[in-house]
């Protein structure tokens, strides 16, 4: 089913898994990579609705680039903020959907759209299940530390990765506390990164882990920025195993 917020001009997909009349599922809300959209790790998303989770993936606003984003918004005007924003829509309007448990909403975020689950799971902790993380961008603030002094150095357009992005990606970036938000987060956490990845340092989802009262961090060898097919399988079972138990993950 489609879902379309008032305001929020949000592209938003929510599949169900084969239920029983009545019957209300966990849901998996899927934050995409910069640059991408709803589709990223499909693979990994059919297994998990197959598993008997319901799947909300969605397009931020702006947040499209190397594939085509169906949310209204500008690169421009986006930012890890902006993008919070549309998490925190997409999680209110998902939880008062028939069919799904609103005591059951976990997140599932991949590169930036990782540093967004976590900020927002620290923001809702008594909402948040728990926290899936793959090859989360978490080093976005140093970069963009790297990069400029100040928002005053900041162009009106950047570039990051062949994609331009404006000003407003790096407005409150420079001075916000990140590890300050992350660390509200007390539920389960699940991080998982390549050795190979050459985007994101590993080393960053390892002192990530370290933030987290509950948090387990597997480092998965070859692995790159984006997880081949057999990892997002492995990855997608792992998922239905600490979310419905291992006999279902075996199934």
């Amino acid at each position: 089913m489609r879902l379309n917020p008032v305001g929020t001009h949000l592209y938003i997909d929510l599949k169900f898994p084969c239920q029983q009349k009545g019957e209300k599922s966990p849901v998996v809300i899927f934050s995409h990579t910069f640059g991408g959209n709803a589709t990223d790790n499909r693979r990994m998303q059919r297994i998990l609705i197959a598993g008997g989770i319901a799947v909300c993936s969605f397009d931020f606003r702006g947040g499209s680039g190397y594939k085509s984003g169906r949310s209204r918004g500008d690169m421009r005007a986006m930012s890890i903020f902006t993008q919070k924003d549309d998490l925190d829509s997409v999680i209110d309007l998902v939880k008062e959907q028939d069919g799904i448990d609103p005591q059951r909403i976990y997140l599932l975020g991949a590169s930036q759209g990782g540093l967004v689950s976590a900020l927002v799971a620290g923001n809702r902790p008594e909402e948040i299940r728990g926290l899936f993380l793959a090859y989360p961008a978490m080093c976005i603030p140093d970069d963009a530390k790297r990069r400029y002094a100040s928002l005053e150095e900041v162009p009106d357009e950047v570039e990051i990765m062949g994609l331009t992005v404006g000003k407003t990606y790096y407005q409150y970036l420079l001075d916000y506390n990140f590890q300050k938000e992350i660390r509200k987060y007390k539920g389960k956490v699940f991080i998982f990164h390549g050795d190979n990845d050459e985007i994101v340092d590993a080393s960053y989802s390892e002192r990530a882990a370290t933030m987290y009262d509950n948090a387990k961090l597997y480092i998965l060898h070859g692995e790159g920025h984006g997880f081949s097919k057999k990892i997002q399988r492995l990855l997608a079972r792992f998922i239905i195993n600490e979310i419905l138990g291992a006999a279902k993950a075996s199934s």
